[in-house]
């Protein structure tokens, strides 16, 4: 079995009913289509733009004709989505999102460069309030620092300043302030309100691709602010009604011959997610993660692994490597 970046491995899952329903959709729409497929194991970050990048260039491009992009992902990097909206407008001079079911927090900012929305019962936006991971935090069980967002710090103090000054003394209060930051570290605070400025950034600078940055700044800010403070989770899950009457995006409810291929190509994606397939000569598993596809070409996050037994007999997987192929 040989691999190389992005080149062809001699393993090949071959998924006739994925090419179909990907031409179902290219049918309906009428537009080049690419499917961008992250299973919950993983999440979008730099080393998905060089595949997505290979199929940019490869896939045809009709003039005056934008992207559809079938999108489903719980998340990712904060600063990976703004290169892939740049990368596609390299391409197309506008780009639709199909979202089947979860397009969340960094998902959430790639949809919010499209001009459409096509959004089913069952699909869902997201907050983008980024969770930041620092070394300074506190550790949680397995040493590892516990990821906390600007919204978990705003309502602590929040709470403090409006429920706490009336049950506790001015002296009590201020000890809660006090052991509060001995347990946060001040430089980790301010990493976690970087991450939620740029995350505000990064909101803005994708609305302007498409909205005007001075004719419907009102319209932008109103958009920013919902998605990055206003909701009280960070999974809270926004619908297609909420898309398009609370932050007036283009939420549009897809035809039932379109979501039908859009809902049976996420069961697909979800199925071939949860499937692994071993080499009974070397006891090898491999599985994929991610897809980014077209109708006629196929890059795959593939992942080989292999179980191994602990000194106290409980079966683990030891990742033997991961990586992008064209398949």
């Amino acid at each position: 079995m040989t691999t190389g970046e992005h080149g062809k491995e001699s393993l090949n899952f071959s998924t006739p009913d994925n090419v179909k329903l990907l031409e179902r959709i290219t049918s309906v729409r009428g537009n080049p289509l690419i499917a961008f497929y992250m299973c919950d194991k993983v999440y979008i970050n730099e080393e998905c733009v060089l595949p997505l990048y290979d199929q940019l260039k490869k896939i045809e491009k009709p003039k005056g004709k934008p992207l559809d992009l079938f999108l489903y992902s719980r998340g990712g990097t904060t600063e990976t989505p703004w290169k892939i909206v740049s990368l596609i407008r390299e391409y197309f001079p506008a780009y639709n999102v199909l979202i089947p079911y979860r397009a969340h927090s960094a998902a959430t900012h790639i949809a919010l460069g499209a001009e459409e929305l096509l959004m089913g019962p069952m699909s869902e936006l997201s907050p983008v309030d980024p969770t930041r991971m620092h070394p300074l935090l506190p550790q949680g069980p397995d040493g590892n620092p516990i990821p906390i967002s600007v919204q978990d710090l705003k309502h602590c103090i929040s709470f403090l300043k409006n429920e706490a000054k009336d049950r506790y003394t001015a002296e009590a209060v201020a000890e809660i302030y006090t052991a509060l930051f001995e347990y946060i570290n001040p430089l980790a605070l301010g990493a976690i309100e970087q991450s939620y400025r740029l995350a505000r950034l990064i909101s803005r600078k994708i609305l302007e691709t498409h909205f005007h940055p001075i004719r419907d700044a009102k319209q932008i800010a109103h958009v920013v602010d919902l998605l990055s403070a206003e909701y009280q989770s960070h999974a809270y899950p926004l619908g297609r009604e909420e898309i398009h009457t609370d932050l007036g995006l283009n939420a549009i409810k897809p035809s039932d011959e379109l979501w039908d291929a859009m809902w049976n190509l996420y069961l697909s994606y979800r199925d071939e997610t949860n499937t692994a397939y071993t080499d009974q000569d070397n006891e090898v598993s491999t599985r994929h993660l991610a897809y980014i596809d077209t109708p006629t070409e196929r890059i795959v996050l593939r992942q080989h692994f292999q179980i191994v037994q602990s000194d106290d007999g409980e079966a683990n997987e030891e990742i033997l490597s991961t990586q992008w192929v064209r398949v």
